[in-house]
């Protein structure tokens, strides 16, 4: 997508026209072998129910899904499911303009990883597909153990990271990318300098986003006390975003400003383009709005039209609720390179 298109979409998406989804992402499974104190999908009884490739492949292939450039397969942790390459195979096969292809992973079984990684690799064109690996990571030593709930988890993500730089620099052509998510919360907040040091002394990006306390996708409502940031975690957050901005990347300092704004008691000060152009399916293959409302639109893209259901009268309704309940006091950066007004892109915020 070109920058006018970009603007175009952030301005009349929703307003003027619905675009066709720019961005898919498949949430591969909802099993989990973290124990992270900020989400309770780890605690939840898996259903068991998870699409397979041929039928994912057969779903992606209608002409809904033909503009999305960006498809990512998340979790849970994706790299329980042993059929990612095949998965990989659907999506590259059925997504006509698919660039890249990103996995999320908590990085926990470096063995797991690396082997998930290669049979995803295998199943792309590098001629025509990047693939992009990003590694969550919320503290270093004993913070990321906490936060994970794992001891020994940040020296597995440690080992998983080195051994992906690795696969990535002895296949330039593969085209590997690599990149780092830290969830913000009050058990890590005092190691966020310390974790931006390791990212920048290894020359990765890293993304901060402030955790979600939300029944919906992340099912952590129940840890709301322990997730709630006191007066003194904002102003440090606050501080430690106002300090790492000049090196962050234009679209991060964006991001930045919008978190720091909520912090503050304020709302969104921009719209999210999330609800025009991403498309989100769960492993069974029911579809989700956004993570902040993933329960209010129980449709499943095997059962109905999936374009009905994108573009019908209950999703533009389920839209609008979304934006007025959910949207003010959100901090996620979901399709953050769509939604970025003019003046972002002004001041070079798509580079």
């Amino acid at each position: 997508m070109n920058d006018l298109e970009r603007l175009v979409n952030y301005y009349a998406a929703g307003r003027l026209f619905l675009p066709r989804p720019r961005y898919l992402c498949f949430n591969a499974t909802l099993r989990c072998d973290g124990h992270c104190g900020h989400c309770g999908i780890w605690k939840e009884k898996p259903t068991g129910v998870e699409l397979g490739a041929s039928d994912l492949g057969r779903v992606l292939a209608g002409a809904l899904f033909q503009k999305v450039e960006t498809a990512w397969i998340t979790g849970g942790e994706p790299t329980l499911r042993d059929d990612l390459g095949e998965l990989a195979a659907a999506m590259a096969s059925s997504l006509s303009a698919l660039c890249t292809l990103g996995l999320a992973t908590n990085g926990l079984d470096p063995d797991r990883v690396i082997a998930r990684v290669k049979a995803m690799r295998g199943a792309l064109d590098p001629a025509r597909h990047g693939l992009f690996a990003h590694l969550s990571l919320d503290g270093t030593g004993a913070i990321h153990d906490q936060v994970r709930g794992r001891p020994g988890a940040f020296a597995a993500v440690a080992e998983t990271l080195s051994r992906l730089v690795k696969l990535r620099d002895d296949n330039p052509a593969a085209r590997i990318e690599i990149g780092l998510n830290c969830v913000i919360q009050p058990g890590n907040v005092a190691g966020l300098d310390d974790l931006f040091a390791f990212a920048r002394g290894r020359g990765l990006p890293l993304m901060f986003n402030v955790v979600l306390v939300t029944d919906q996708i992340y099912r952590n409502q129940s840890m709301g006390a322990a997730l709630a940031f006191s007066d003194d975690d904002r102003r440090r957050v606050i501080a430690f975003l106002d300090r790492i901005a000049p090196e962050s990347p234009a679209p991060f300092r964006y991001q930045y400003g919008i978190i720091k704004e909520v912090l503050r008691g304020g709302t969104r000060p921009r719209r999210c383009l999330t609800l025009f152009t991403t498309i989100n399916i769960n492993a069974d293959g029911s579809l989700f709005p956004c993570p902040a409302a993933s329960d209010l639109f129980p449709k499943n893209v095997l059962k109905e039209d999936v374009e009905k259901l994108w573009s019908g009268g209950e999703a533009r309704d389920m839209r609008r609720r979304i934006a007025r309940e959910f949207c003010p006091t959100c901090m996620l950066s979901c399709s953050l390179g769509d939604s970025m007004p003019a003046g972002e892109w002004v001041r070079g915020g798509w580079e």
